[in-house]
């Protein structure tokens, strides 16, 4: 979804695949959801989908607890669309 394509293998690297580091956020974001635990620097070591799930951690957390949407200490939280239009303008500026 992230890519904006069909399937993606396990073995196929991201950043070939048009991933970059605003796509890479929003694969962090998607995977706290999900309750993992990934950083930007775990996607840009580990580009396969199947090395991330060797490094992905569950995160620890009580029932009662939801899951962050955000990490921790952030300066502002940002949704999958906002992400989109900033990556675009930012593309449009540079263009």
């Amino acid at each position: 979804e992230v890519l904006g394509t069909g399937r993606v293998g396990i073995d196929e690297d991201f950043f070939a695949l048009g991933g970059d580091s605003i796509r890479s956020i929003q694969v962090v974001s998607r995977a706290r959801r999900a309750g993992l635990t990934l950083t930007t620097r775990d996607i840009f070591t580990h580009k396969t989908a199947a090395a991330l799930a060797q490094v992905a951690e569950e995160q620890e957390q009580s029932p009662a607890e939801p899951a962050p949407t955000e990490p921790e200490g952030s300066l502002i939280a940002l949704s999958d669309e906002e992400l989109a239009d900033l990556e675009f303008e930012l593309n449009e500026e540079l263009s």
